[in-house]
């Protein structure tokens, strides 16, 4: 029979809730989980829009013979537009990760997790700045390292989805009428000190 930890003691955490930077992942429930995989399907539908959409009307509107819609959709994001897509995914994230509402707990692992952000930012930053520029020389490895780069920023805004519906309190019908009883009590107690 396993001992309870006495009060002096901390109860034993299991590894991966010792992990560095995803360790409070073994607290989301299922339920957690979901409702963020959800949400995060309808961000890429939407956020990938130009892209799946501009390789639909390029497929359509080609007259090349042998083409496929594959190559005409990564066209879309060849030139550097996959860096503004990961700067633009991770500014939001940024934000769930450094904004702590009324109410809710810190953030689990916020230095490390936006430190990864912010550096991520900045790469993204000044690799679109030399390509507009023109003076990147080796062009597919700037490609590749832009896909591995919005992999990153999508991981990090899932995790930081799910962080975020951690640390908020649980509602109810009592913690919400609460604000709403408070005002009723406090109106009567001056009223009646009026009289």
């Amino acid at each position: 029979m396993a001992k309870a930890p006495s009060a002096g003691q901390a109860p034993k955490q299991s590894l991966l809730a010792r992990a560095w930077v995803i360790g409070s992942l073994s607290q989301v429930s299922g339920k957690i989980a979901e409702s963020a995989f959800h949400e995060m399907l309808y961000l890429l539908l939407w956020s990938t829009l130009p892209f799946w959409l501009g390789g639909l009307i390029g497929y359509a509107t080609s007259d090349v013979q042998e083409k496929s819609i594959l190559i005409t959709t990564v066209a879309t994001f060849r030139n550097g537009e996959l860096l503004v897509f990961t700067i633009s995914t991770l500014a939001p994230t940024l934000y769930l990760m450094l904004h702590d509402p009324d109410g809710a707990r810190i953030f689990p692992h916020k230095l490390p997790l936006s430190t990864i952000g912010v550096l991520t930012v900045v790469i993204c930053g000044a690799l679109f700045a030399l390509l507009k520029a023109n003076t990147i020389r080796d062009v597919p490895f700037v490609f590749a390292l832009s896909v591995a780069l919005s992999l990153l920023a999508l991981l990090l805004r899932y995790v930081s989805m799910l962080y975020h519906r951690l640390r908020l309190p649980e509602v109810s019908e009592r913690t919400l009428r609460a604000p709403e009883t408070n005002f009723v009590r406090e109106f009567q107690r001056h009223v009646g000190d009026g009289e």
